[in-house]
Parts: structure tokens; C-alpha cells; sequence
């Protein structure tokens, strides 16, 4: 008897859910382009700053948009990236840094002019030792996982931000 109320409710949950106009956001719908199209129809301007951070969310950002469509979409990011000591141990062996990196963002509708901006940061902590090597790699994996997080919630928000050039 439970299963079959929480089938019931379910089903409830479910046509509720449709009937408030709910869709996903990766949908389609047959008079819009999909959103993996606009995706592919933006053209990612060169992030020259600061150095490795730009060419790898650059990079990042083109594998997951994919491309190869005529772009109707500009999309500048301006990147700055930041440390700062937030932690050193007793014996003053390790210090703890954070690294953060922040991006604004400008994505321009070509045929409207139409821009939607905003602002992003990621943070992630990282340990200095007494080698350096170990340092490097730390600080370079902090690096690589700020730019990660920031091109997956940069993806997002501009999937938001495309539903809006269809209004």
C-alpha cells in the first residue's frame, strides 16, 4: 500500500511540475535552437590574462562548447587571479595560501547587441613546503581546479543567460 502512494504522489509531483511551465534546462524546443547549439555558436574572445589561467579556461571552455557553428554570440572574460597567506603551522613548516581566481564576463547577442554580464570566483587552498617542487605542483593543482570550478559555473550561468536572447 505505501508503494502505491508514493507512486500516486509522484505523479502528482511530476504533473505539477510540468503544468507551472517547468522545462530542463538542456531541453530543446522546435522553435529555438538547442542550448548545445548556441553553446557552439559563441566565439570565445582570446583570454591573453593572466598568462596560464587564460589559456587553460580558454582551452576549457572551447572543449565544452564545442563550436564549429557561424557565432552569433561574443563572449569576453577578463580574468585576474590573486594569493594570499591564510595559515602557517606551529613550527612555521607549512603556510597555507588561497587562490582565487575571478571572471568578468561580457556575452553579446551579434544581431541584437543584446549583453548580459557577470562576475565569477573560484577559490581553492593550496600548502607551501620546504620543497619546491612540492610547492609547484601544489600551487599549479590549485590552479587547475580554480579554472575547472570556473568553467563549469560559467557554463551554467551563460546557459541561463542564453534562455534570455529568446524573449
Amino acid at each position: 500500500m505505501p508503494r502505491f502512494l508514493t507512486i500516486i504522489l509522484l505523479a502528482f509531483v511530476l504533473f505539477g511540475v510540468s503544468a507551472c511551465g517547468f522545462t530542463p534546462l538542456y531541453a530543446t524546443k522546435a522553435q529555438s535552437q538547442s542550448v548545445k547549439a548556441k553553446f557552439a555558436a559563441i566565439d570565445i574572445a582570446p583570454i591573453k590574462e593572466p598568462g596560464i589561467a587564460g589559456f587553460m579556461l580558454q582551452k576549457n571552455l572551447e572543449r565544452r562548447f564545442g563550436g564549429g557553428a557561424t557565432p552569433e554570440f561574443d563572449l569576453l572574460i577578463k580574468l585576474k587571479e590573486s594569493r594570499a597567506s591564510v595559515a602557517v603551522t606551529g613550527e612555521a613548516n607549512t603556510n597555507r595560501f588561497s587562490y582565487t581566481l575571478s571572471a568578468r564576463y561580457k556575452l553579446t547577442h551579434r544581431a541584437s547587441e543584446k549583453a548580459i554580464t557577470g562576475t565569477l570566483s573560484a577559490v581553492t587552498g593550496y600548502g607551501i613546503v620546504p620543497s619546491q617542487y612540492s610547492s609547484l605542483v601544489g600551487e599549479e593543482e590549485a590552479r587547475r581546479k580554480s579554472v575547472q570550478d570556473l568553467a563549469e559555473r560559467l557554463e551554467l550561468e551563460l546557459a541561463l543567460a542564453l534562455h534570455q536572447f529568446d524573449e
